[in-house]
């Protein structure tokens, strides 16, 4: 056992030092991003999501175009909308830090952005 932590001592450590450095690895899928200027609301994000977490808000008043919300906590980041957008609207970020200390706070926060 004393060899192997002799041995042990000169090799670099085989995991990362995660709070004070920050690995994104390649193909990261992280929160979705919703750009409404692309945006045709055609729906189709909404018609393949498979939890349901991607949803569209109707319009409050005539004339206005509706939002389409992400709900993080039921979203498994498949990205099946952004490969269903046909403008590219939707975009995967690498933004992984999702955690909240309570639910309260914003463990259920929905992504919005209205025109």
């Amino acid at each position: 056992m004393l060899r192997e932590v002799l041995r042990s001592i000169f090799k670099k450590p085989a995991t990362s030092s995660f709070p004070f450095e920050d690995h994104v690895p390649e193909n990261h899928r992280g929160k979705i991003k919703w750009i409404p200027e692309k945006c045709i609301y055609c729906r189709l994000c909404e018609r393949s999501c498979p939890t349901g977490a991607c949803k569209f808000i109707p319009p409050k008043k005539a004339g206005e175009k509706g939002t389409i919300e992400i709900d993080i906590g039921k979203c498994v980041f498949c990205y099946e909308c952004v490969l269903a957008c046909p403008k590219d609207a939707l975009e995967g970020t690498l933004d992984y830090k999702l955690a909240y200390i309570s639910k309260s706070e914003k463990a259920d926060e929905k992504l919005r952005k209205k025109n």
